[in-house]
C-alpha cells in the first residue's frame, strides 16, 4: 500500500475472458471489497472514514454534473467522459465495518446483470463458438463506469466533501 490513489490503468488491460468448461473458470467471485483512501495535502492519501464511506456510497448514486466544471479543471480525463461519468448514477453496496476502526465498501454483480451474463455468453457459444464474449464485455464495461466515477469522486474529494446533502 504505497498510499497513492490509484489510477484506471492500474485495473490492468482487458480481462483474458476465454471460457474453459471444467476448469473451475466458470466460477465467479460477484462481490469484491473495497478499502478506499482520499487525497490530503501534500500529495499523501488517508484511509475513509465510516462517514466518508457513506457519503461516497450516496455521491456513487447521484448525478453530479453540475459539478463538473470544477472537476474538468482538475481531471485528465476528456470534458466528454467526466460529464458522462458524473452524471452516471451508480448503485453500490452501503459501507461496513469490519473491525473497529476499518471499513470497506462492497462491489457487487446484481443477480439481473448476472444473468444477462450468462444467457448473452451462452446464446453466443451456442452459436457463433467464436472468442469475443458480449456478456462478459457489457459488465466490464458497466464495472469500469462505476470504479472510474470512483476513482473521479476520490480524487476530487475536496470538490465533493461537501455535496449530496451532506
Amino acid at each position: 500500500d504505497d498510499g497513492r490513489l490509484p489510477h484506471k490503468d492500474d485495473f490492468g488491460p482487458e480481462v483474458d475472458a476465454r471460457y474453459h468448461p471444467g476448469q473451475g473458470d466458470e466460477i465467479i467471485n460477484t462481490i469484491v471489497s473495497l478499502k478506499l483512501r482520499r487525497p490530503i495535502t501534500g500529495g499523501q492519501t488517508v484511509p475513509l472514514t465510516l462517514e466518508e464511506y457513506k457519503h461516497l456510497h450516496l455521491l456513487m448514486a447521484l448525478d453530479l454534473k453540475k459539478y463538473k466544471r470544477e472537476v474538468c479543471y482538475k481531471s485528465r480525463l476528456p470534458s466528454a467522459h467526466v460529464q458522462q461519468l458524473l452524471q452516471t448514477r451508480c448503485f453500490i453496496a452501503q459501507p461496513v465495518t469490519i473491525a473497529k476502526t476499518r471499513h470497506i465498501i462492497r462491489v457487487a454483480m446484481s443477480a439481473p446483470c448476472a444473468w444477462e451474463c450468462y444467457d448473452q455468453e451462452r446464446f453466443f457459444l451456442d452459436n457463433v463458438h467464436g472468442k469475443l464474449h458480449p456478456g462478459v464485455n457489457r459488465a466490464l464495461e458497466q464495472d469500469r463506469v462505476v470504479f472510474e466515477k470512483m476513482l473521479l469522486v476520490l480524487e476530487n474529494w475536496s470538490v465533493f466533501e461537501k455535496a449530496g446533502g451532506k
